[in-house]
């Protein structure tokens, strides 16, 4: 990264703040906290990071990225209204005459530099150094990894101040963020790390440096990103390779690279794992109970706890989130074994109901009643092979009349058409009884399903046209569920959105 260039418009006037400021990016940018800074001091000088002005807050880091709609650094102004403590710009803003002209009066510090990215991990590692004491549990997978990061972060917020990831702030940027927002009184850290290429996790778990790191599973999701599901498996793998000395890595004892994953680990890391399998060392039996097998004795759980099933109470709908609840706990028992042993008596007492009163997180799998009638299932968060399977379980287990609203999936590549194809089919089998597509993925799918099932479909390229035919049918059929479901890119919350506003 070119080193970056500190300049004042302005004299920096009596504030303490901006002195600090300037003296902690030149006593640390350049050689990532040689000296680390005391938290306290650090807190003092600068908030957490920033990419939209809107959001600022006294002292924070506004990074101003020139995107492809929206420039930042013509919001510089708005983010130095509200606070910031420090803007970071591209050398390359001298270009837009505007900005020239808002950082030429500008009277806070201004860091300039041709990578903010690389710069924002730097930022990422002083905070970290300053806060090496507090113990991160990190989380990656092809799916279920911000459903279990909210399950513990939910569980561990009960003991203490607990940072949690926010929403999916989990990639190159996210990651950064998260660590960003660490303070004096967070005593734990909880980081979700997502990836769509080689070494982007490895990135991401080098910044968090965690105590305990957790594999929810690999699957085909991003796929085409990652060129085959070995590399997957690998690029997911790389969350290990960060834990701190003697760390634990948390393994899927179901997934097919359990194996490659357990004996790749370093000497020093121990593991546990988790799964439906008998082999499992925590297990989620067929009727939703956990089982803790013998080995965990080691890691803390109590005799009494040992191969008695016990039900753990969570709201949330699906088979796969009782799964999503399983890794959670896993996790804690890893956290607790090394680091918090004296909450051990609470949690095992208390651990049917740790996650009895979970929230239901928006577009997972989010229930709520369209009217006296019809039931809205909103998962539109995003899309993979696996939650999609997920997904039409759960709409399978619904009273009928049960339709799926489908917007397809993305980032699948040579798999796309495979996939697709087992959605219809998995439709079909769990007998939905109608059909909707929009984008022709998801009309493939259709199609397939009606192939299978005799049954009715409906196909659509954009949402305007599925929005007005949807609607009227929901009013005129008085479905009793309706499932919608996509991913990101497809935008499918639209229509989650207007039949909520229209009905």
């Amino acid at each position: 990264m070119t080193q970056p260039t500190i300049s004042f418009s302005a004299q920096p006037s009596a504030s303490c703040t901006l002195e600090y400021c300037l003296s902690f990016i030149e006593g640390s940018l350049g050689s990532v906290l040689q000296v680390p800074v005391p938290p306290a001091q650090l807190q003092s000088l600068l908030g957490a990071i920033r990419l939209d002005s809107r959001l600022i807050e006294k002292g924070d880091v506004f990074v101003a990225f020139a995107g492809g709609q929206v420039d930042g650094h013509e919001f510089i102004e708005m983010a130095v209204e509200r606070g910031a403590g420090l803007i970071v710009v591209h050398d390359q803003w001298r270009a837009n005459p505007k900005v020239k002209d808002t950082i030429s009066k500008c009277e806070v510090p201004v860091l300039e530099t041709a990578d903010q990215v690389a710069l924002m991990a730097q930022l990422a590692t002083a905070y970290r150094s300053a806060f090496a004491k507090v113990p991160f549990i990190a989380i990656t997978g092809s799916v279920g990894k911000t459903t279990v990061k909210n399950c513990i972060g939910h569980i561990l917020n009960k003991y203490s101040k607990t940072l949690v990831t926010s929403k999916s702030q989990n990639n190159h940027l996210g990651v950064p963020m998260t660590l960003s927002r660490l303070q004096p009184d967070i005593e734990l850290g909880v980081a979700e790390l997502g990836a769509n290429h080689v070494g982007e996790i490895n990135a991401g778990a080098s910044l968090v440096k965690p105590c305990v790191s957790v594999l929810t599973c690999v699957n085909a999701a991003h796929i085409e990103g990652f060129g085959s599901l070995k590399q997957t498996a690998k690029a997911k793998s790389e969350i290990f390779d960060h834990l701190v000395a003697g760390g634990i890595a948390v393994l899927n004892r179901d997934d097919q690279f359990f194996e490659q994953w357990r004996d790749g680990l370093s000497e020093k890391t121990n593991w546990i794992s988790f799964g439906l399998s008998d082999e499992a060392d925590l297990q989620l039996l067929d009727n939703g109970s956990l089982v803790f097998h013998e080995r965990l004795v080691q890691f803390g759980v109590p005799i009494r706890q040992i191969e008695t099933p016990i039900h753990i109470k969570i709201p949330l709908l699906g088979r796969h989130n009782q799964f999503n609840a399983m890794i959670a706990i896993t996790a804690i028992v890893a956290l607790i074994v090394q680091t918090k042993p004296q909450w051990q008596g609470q949690f095992y007492d208390n651990i049917a109901n740790v996650l009895s009163d979970a929230p239901t997180e928006p577009g997972r799998l989010a229930q709520s009643a369209l009217n006296d009638y019809t039931q809205l299932i909103d998962d539109t968060w995003n899309a993979t092979p696996d939650a999609v399977a997920s997904s039409l379980m759960v709409l399978g287990e619904q009273t009928g009349p049960r339709w799926f609203v489908f917007g397809g999936m993305a980032e699948l590549g040579e798999h796309c058409q495979a996939a697709h194809e087992q959605v219809g089919l998995l439709a079909a089998k769990v007998e939905v009884d109608q059909f909707w597509a929009y984008g022709t993925d998801a009309a493939f799918a259709a199609e397939v399903f009606a192939k299978n099932r005799h049954a009715p479909i409906a196909c659509f390229q954009t949402h305007e046209t599925m929005q007005a035919a949807l609607l009227a049918a929901v009013l005129h059929e008085k479905p009793a569920c309706v499932l919608v479901k996509g991913s990101r890119s497809r935008k499918m919350e639209r229509q989650v959105q207007y039949l909520q506003s229209q009905i």
